[in-house]
C-alpha cells in the first residue's frame, strides 16, 4: 500500500497525490452536474473529486472542470475562482483531456491569475480554445503537451505553476506508441498562439507527437520575455522516454525529440516570432515552404534559423547565427522599411527573390547571391557601421550578385575613411565597390516599368560617355487599357510627362534609374431600354483591369421579362444578366460602352412587338454625368484597403451583442450564381437624375451612396456554422450567400437586418461564404460590393 501511494505521490504530483489520498479517486468519467449549456460558467474546487455538485454559477460553481466544460456553450466562458483554484482529474489509461468546444478558460473577472491543477495526460482540443492569465500546473509527466489538433490554440499570458511540468506544445495531433490517435478527428488549419511576458512553454513542433500532421500550420509567438521558450521545429517528434515506474526518479522527463522524416507535416507552415527571444526555428519536415516572419525592438544575434525557404525582417535587427534553405535551396527574404538583416556572420548566402525597403548588412568579404527578382529599395551596409555609414568595404569587390533585368536598387554611403568608394551596379546586374578615380567613363542608366502588367519600356540600358554623348533616352510603351502618366526618378521625383524622356544632369550628376509609371483607363457604360419604358438610368463608371457589378435595372415592358444586356440591340454576343459583375468591355481611355436591355415576351401576352413594326429609332442615350446638378452632394466614403493595419472600428457596442439569426432553413427563392469576381467598392446613386423607381417629370439630387462592403468571420459548431460580420454604416440589411465552388455556384440563402446568421442542414463538402450589404433608396436596393470569401470545411 505505501508502495501503491508513493507511486501515485511520484505519477501525479503534490496536489494529485494529496487528492488521491483523501477521496480516492483512481478514475472519475466526465458527467455533467446539469444538461442546460451555458455561455458562462464558474468552477472551482474545494471538495472531492467525487463530489459533481454546483450549478456553476459564481455563488455555486462546479466543484469539477470537467462539468464545466460539459456544461458551457460552445462558443462561451469558463471563469475559475482564484480563491481555490480548478483541477482536471485523471482521464484513466493515460488518456488526454479533451476540449473539443469554442470556449474560453480564464479567471473570474476582477482576479489577475488563477490556476487550473491537471491528472490528465496532456490536453486535446476539438475546437478553437484560448487560455488566458492562467497558471497550468501539470501533474503527470505522460503527454506532457498541449495539442492543438488543427484547430487554433491560444495561450495568452499562460504560465507553468512552481513545480510542476513545463508543457510543450503542438498544433498537430496526439497518437500513442501504437499510432492510434488520442482525442478528436482533427481539424484543417492548425494555429497556435503564444502571447505575452508571462508565457513559458518547452519547444512548439508544427506536427503531431508520434504521428504525421496533414495540414497548414501557424505558429505566432509575441512579447516573451527572457528564454522562457524552447525551439520551434516544423516537424512533429517521437513520446519521450522515461522511465515511467521509478517513484524516487523526479528528473523533469525530456521534450519529445523532433523526427522530420517519421513525422512530417504536409502543408506549409509559417513562424512569426514578434518581439521574443527563441534559439532556434528548424523548418525541417514540413514538406511545403516555411516562411519565418521576425520583428524585434533591439538586436537579435541568437537565432538559429534552419532549412526555411522565406524570411522577412518586419523590423528592428536581425542577425541569425545561421541561416540555411530548405531543400538544398535559396531563401526568399524580405527586409522592410524599419528593418536591418544582418549576414555578416551568416557567410556567403543564396537568395532566390529579395525585397527591400530596409537595410541589408554584410561580411567585408561577403556576398549575396540572388539569382530571381530584386524589387524596392535597401541600403547596403558592411559590418562595423554605424550613425548611417557603412563599414570598412573591400575595393572592387562584388557585394551583391543579381540578374541583369532587375528593378531593385542599393544605396550604399561609404565610411569616412573611404568617402571616396561607390557602390555601383555593373552591366551584368552585380553590385560593386568602385573608387572615384577608379570609376568607369561610361554612365549606365536603367529604365523600368513601375508595373509590368499596366506597361513597359522600350529600353532598359542605356550606357554613353558623357564626355562626347548625351543619353539616348527610353520611350514608356503603355499596355491595352491603360495608359503613360509620368516619369519619376528613384526618390519618386516626377521627372517628366513626355513618353519619350532624356534623362538630364542634375549639378552635373545623372541619375541612376528611372521609372515610366502607368495608370488604368476608365470608361463609362450607359443602359438603354431597348423598348422597355422608366426613368434613364444614371451611366455608369468603370476602371479598366477591375470587375464591378452592373447597375441594377430598373426598366419594365409590359408583357415582357427582361432577360439581361447586350452591346447590340438584337442581343447577337454575349448576354450580361443583371448586376453581373463585369471587367474590361473597352480598352479605350474615356471611352463609352452602350448596353441594351434584352427583353423576352411572357408565354401568352398579347403585346405587340413594336420593335418588329416600327424601326425608327426613338430611343435617346442616357445623359452623362456632366448634367448640372441643383444639390451640393455629400462626400464619398471609400473603404479603405485591407492591410495588417486594422481599420477604424465603425461598430456600436449594439451590434457586438445582437443575438444570431435563428432562422433555420435556407431561403427557397433561387438567385442566380454568382460569380467571384472583384467588385466594386461603392454604388452610386448619380447626382442630377431619378432615383431608381422614382416617378414624375421633375428630377432630384439624392446624396451619394456608398456603402463599405462587410467584414465576415466564419464560426464552425458541430452541426451548423455562424456567419458573423461587423456593421456597415448606412447599410439596412445583408445579403448571405453560399456555394460549394469558390469562384461561381453563389446562392442567397438569406436576407436578414441582424449581424448574425446561423447556417444549418449543412452538406459535407467544403463550403463557401460571402455577404453583402445593401441600403434601399425608393424602394430599390443599393448594394455594397461583396465580402471576402470565408472558407468552412464541413465533415
Amino acid at each position: 500500500m505505501v508502495r501503491e501511494n508513493m507511486k501515485k505521490w511520484k505519477r501525479a504530483g503534490w496536489m494529485g497525490a494529496v487528492l488521491t489520498v483523501l477521496f480516492s479517486a483512481a478514475y472519475i468519467t466526465v458527467s455533467a452536474a446539469g444538461t442546460q449549456e451555458k455561455e458562462i460558467v464558474y468552477t472551482s474546487m474545494s471538495k472531492s473529486l467525487m463530489d459533481t455538485s454546483g450549478d456553476g454559477t459564481k455563488d455555486n460553481p462546479y466543484n469539477r472542470f470537467e462539468d464545466a466544460l460539459a456544461n458551457v456553450a460552445d462558443g462561451g466562458k469558463i471563469y475559475i475562482l482564484a480563491s481555490n483554484n480548478a483541477v482536471v482529474n485523471s482521464q484513466g489509461n493515460d488518456m488526454p483531456l479533451v476540449i473539443d468546444k469554442e470556449v474560453v478558460i480564464e479567471p473570474e473577472p476582477g482576479a489577475e491569475r488563477a490556476k487550473l491543477y491537471s491528472r490528465a495526460a496532456g490536453i486535446v482540443l476539438g475546437a478553437d480554445v484560448t487560455f488566458r492569465n492562467i497558471k497550468l500546473a501539470a501533474a503527470d509527466p505522460y503527454h506532457a503537451q498541449i495539442f492543438a489538433n488543427g484547430y487554433r490554440l491560444s495561450l495568452i499570458d499562460v504560465s507553468r505553476e512552481a513545480g510542476h511540468r513545463l508543457l510543450d506544445v503542438a498544433a498537430g495531433s496526439l497518437y500513442n506508441t501504437a499510432g492510434v490517435r488520442l482525442g478528436p478527428e482533427p481539424g484543417d488549419f492548425g494555429e497556435v498562439l503564444i502571447q505575452g511576458k508571462q508565457s513559458e512553454f518547452g519547444n512548439v513542433y508544427a506536427g503531431s507527437i508520434n504521428g504525421r500532421f496533414d495540414s497548414n500550420v501557424s505558429i505566432t509567438v509575441q512579447d516573451i520575455s527572457s528564454t522562457k521558450l524552447g525551439d520551434l521545429y516544423g516537424c512533429g517528434a517521437h513520446e519521450a522516454v522515461f522511465d515511467r515506474d521509478n517513484w524516487f526518479d523526479f528528473t523533469e522527463p525530456p521534450s519529445p525529440e523532433a523526427d522530420a522524416a517519421a513525422y512530417p507535416v504536409t502543408g506549409n507552415v509559417a513562424f512569426s516570432l514578434d518581439r521574443v527571444f527563441v534559439n532556434k526555428v528548424d523548418g525541417t519536415g514540413a514538406e511545403g515552404s516555411v516562411g519565418v516572419t521576425f520583428s524585434t525592438k533591439y538586436m537579435e544575434d541568437n537565432l538559429m534559423l534552419l532549412n526555411i525557404t522565406a524570411l522577412t525582417v518586419k523590423e528592428g535587427t536581425l542577425k541569425p547565427q545561421a541561416l540555411t534553405a530548405a531543400y538544398a535551396g535559396k531563401v526568399n527574404m524580405a527586409v522592410e522599411e524599419g528593418g536591418t538583416l544582418d549576414l555578416s556572420t551568416a557567410g556567403n548566402i543564396k537568395a532566390h527573390d529579395f525585397i527591400g525597403g530596409g537595410k541589408l548588412v554584410l561580411d567585408k568579404n561577403g556576398v549575396l547571391k540572388i539569382e530571381g527578382n530584386v524589387s524596392g529599395r535597401t541600403v547596403f551596409e558592411t559590418s562595423g557601421g554605424g550613425n548611417g555609414y557603412s563599414g570598412i568595404a573591400l575595393e572592387n569587390h562584388t557585394y551583391i550578385e543579381a540578374p541583369a533585368q532587375v528593378r531593385g536598387t542599393f544605396s550604399f554611403v561609404p565610411y569616412p575613411t573611404q568617402s571616396g568608394f561607390r557602390l555601383l551596379r555593373q552591366e551584368d546586374g552585380s553590385w560593386k565597390t568602385v573608387k572615384d578615380a577608379e570609376t568607369p567613363t561610361g554612365i549606365t542608366i536603367g529604365y523600368f516599368s513601375d508595373d509590368e502588367r499596366k506597361g513597359d519600356v522600350s529600353i532598359i540600358w542605356d550606357t554613353f560617355d558623357p564626355e562626347t554623348e548625351s543619353p539616348a533616352g527610353a520611350t514608356a510603351l503603355a499596355n491595352p487599357g491603360y495608359h503613360f502618366v509620368r516619369w519619376v526618378d528613384i526618390e519618386d521625383n516626377e521627372v517628366s510627362t513626355q513618353e519619350h524622356f532624356i534623362p538630364q544632369p542634375i549639378n552635373g550628376v545623372y541619375g541612376e534609374q528611372y521609372y515610366a509609371c502607368f495608370e488604368s483607363n476608365t470608361y463609362t457604360v450607359g443602359f438603354l431600354a431597348n423598348g422597355g419604358s422608366g426613368n434613364p438610368m444614371p451611366e455608369q463608371q468603370f476602371v479598366y483591369g477591375e470587375s464591378a457589378g452592373l447597375s441594377a435595372n430598373v426598366y419594365t415592358r409590359t408583357g415582357y421579362i427582361f432577360r439581361g444586356w447586350s452591346t447590340n440591340t438584337d442581343g447577337i454576343g454575349r448576354i450580361f444578366s443583371d448586376e453581373e459583375s463585369v471587367q474590361n468591355l473597352t480598352t479605350e481611355q474615356n471611352g463609352r460602352v452602350l448596353l441594351y436591355a434584352q427583353w423576352e415576351k411572357e408565354q401568352g401576352s398579347t403585346e405587340t412587338d413594336e420593335s418588329e413594326t416600327n424601326t425608327e429609332e426613338t430611343e435617346s442615350e442616357p445623359e452623362t454625368q456632366d448634367s448640372e446638378t441643383t444639390e451640393p452632394t455629400e462626400p464619398q466614403e471609400t473603404e479603405t484597403q485591407e492591410t495588417e493595419t486594422k481599420e477604424p472600428e465603425t461598430e456600436t457596442k449594439d451590434s457586438e451583442t445582437q443575438e444570431p439569426e435563428t432562422q433555420e432553413t435556407e431561403t427557397k427563392e433561387p438567385e442566380r450564381e454568382e460569380p467571384e469576381t472583384k467588385e466594386s467598392e461603392t454604388n452610386k446613386i448619380e447626382p442630377g437624375t431619378k432615383a431608381p423607381g422614382e416617378t414624375g417629370s421633375n428630377p432630384v439630387t439624392p446624396a451619394k451612396i456608398s456603402l463599405a462592403k462587410p467584414k465576415i468571420k466564419i464560426q464552425k459548431k458541430r452541426k451548423y456554422v455562424i456567419i458573423k460580420y461587423k456593421k456597415v454604416k448606412g447599410a439596412d440589411g445583408y445579403e448571405i450567400y453560399r456555394s460549394v465552388k469558390k469562384k461561381k455556384g453563389y446562392r442567397k440563402i438569406a436576407d436578414t437586418k441582424k449581424l448574425t446568421w446561423k447556417n444549418t442542414r449543412l452538406p459535407k463538402k467544403t463550403l463557401y461564404y460571402k455577404v453583402r450589404a445593401y441600403k434601399k433608396v425608393k424602394g430599390k436596393k443599393v448594394r455594397s460590393a461583396y465580402s471576402a470569401v470565408r472558407t468552412v470545411r464541413i465533415k
